[in-house]
Order: structure tokens, then sequence, then C-alpha cells
């Protein structure tokens, strides 16, 4: 029994580590001197930091 518990425990804390954690982010973008936000959702941070920052010549971040 306790080799059960220390096994579950091992398998869940895996789970845990590796699992990607998705959410909302918000991406500023700054244009003509105003700042605009837009919601980038569900998504993990790389690949929002990605589709944030990609091809806007430095007037969008990842907040």
């Amino acid at each position: 029994m306790k080799k059960i518990v220390v096994l579950g425990t091992f398998v869940f804390a895996g789970l845990v580590l590796f699992s990607s954690c998705k959410k909302d982010w918000t991406c500023e973008c700054n244009v003509l001197g105003i700042t605009i936000p837009i919601t980038i959702e569900d998504s993990t941070k790389k690949d929002a930091k990605a589709e944030c920052e990609d091809d806007t010549n430095g007037a969008c971040k990842l907040k």
C-alpha cells in the first residue's frame, strides 16, 4: 500500500511539472501614442509572446 501511495505521488507531481500552463495573456500595442490591449486566450507564455511580438517592429509587448 505504501508503494502505491509513493508511486501515485510521483505520477501526480510529474503531471503537474510537465503540463503546459495555458492561460489568457495580454498583449499591449502602442499605435500612434495610444496603448491598445489585445487578449491572447488559452496559450502558453512562449506561444503568446511569439504571437504578440512577431512582425510588430517593437510596437507590441506581452504583459
